[in-house]
């Protein structure tokens, strides 16, 4: 290959409590067929979690590691959060209701104390259905990780595209490939502290669930199984 040609690369790199998911989506030319590669790079060493100033430490490090490593200086990077992270709410109804609601959830927010202390972070987006209806999506996180997360890209070299909730990725990403264009999909993710259950339509998330408790992989099954009837519901 020429020296001169330049690879067109999309960097994505999910959050985790104990692990960073790295996907690279890289191409030559426009028309070219896309090489997706990915990694798993373990970063929580001693620290409790990732809110404290050695958990923010223990990230960064990984972090600068997994830019030195791959080369991605000069990349844009988007950032997704795990269930662990983030609370998202969705809205669907009326303007007025749409409105409330989202309202209510921002009041709520910093009461949200699985997400560690100190301000909270807000994304919200909404969109109308028809004239008289809306479909909201509300995300809260942490400040401090929003921030750290800032500051790395701009210690690093890296463009900091965005950051969002993993399962609004997920969702976006089912979309693009049409798999929920006729119906509802069902989103489940396994992570350490129990399960993380989706509905994703038309590329939209609709249903953001965290069944209470913690539960082993093995029991994820018999979790979606208890709720499946409510989420048919539902949609």
């Amino acid at each position: 290959c020429s020296s001169d040609l330049k690879v067109k690369r999309d960097v994505a790199i999910e959050l985790s409590p104990n692990v960073l998911r790295l996907a690279i989506s890289s191409r030559l030319e426009e028309n070219d067929p896309r090489q997706i590669r990915t990694r798993v790079v373990h970063w929580r060493e001693t620290a409790a979690n990732v809110h404290s100033e050695a958990g923010i430490a223990e990230l960064s490090s990984a972090l600068k590691q997994l830019v030195d490593e791959e080369q991605l200086a000069g990349s844009s990077v988007r950032f997704t959060l795990s269930g662990d992270y983030c609370v998202t709410r969705v809205a669907t109804g009326t303007t007025e209701h749409v409105r409330r609601e989202l309202a209510q959830i921002e009041e709520r927010s910093e009461r949200y104390l699985a997400l560690g202390s100190g301000p909270k972070a807000l994304a919200a987006y909404r969109y109308l259905l028809d004239a008289r209806h809306q479909h909201g999506v509300l995300s809260v996180t942490n400040r401090r990780l929003v921030d750290a997360l800032m500051r790395f890209s701009e210690d690093s070299g890296v463009q900091l595209d965005l950051i969002e909730p993993a399962l609004v990725a997920i969702s976006r990403l089912v979309g693009h490939m049409r798999l929920d264009a006729e119906n509802p999909v069902l989103l489940v993710g396994v992570r350490p502290g129990g399960v993380e259950v989706g509905i994703s339509h038309a590329g939209n998330l609709l249903l953001d669930y965290r069944p209470g408790g913690r539960s082993a992989q093995a029991d994820v099954a018999d979790i979606v199984l208890k709720h499946l009837n409510r989420l048919r519901r539902y949609c």
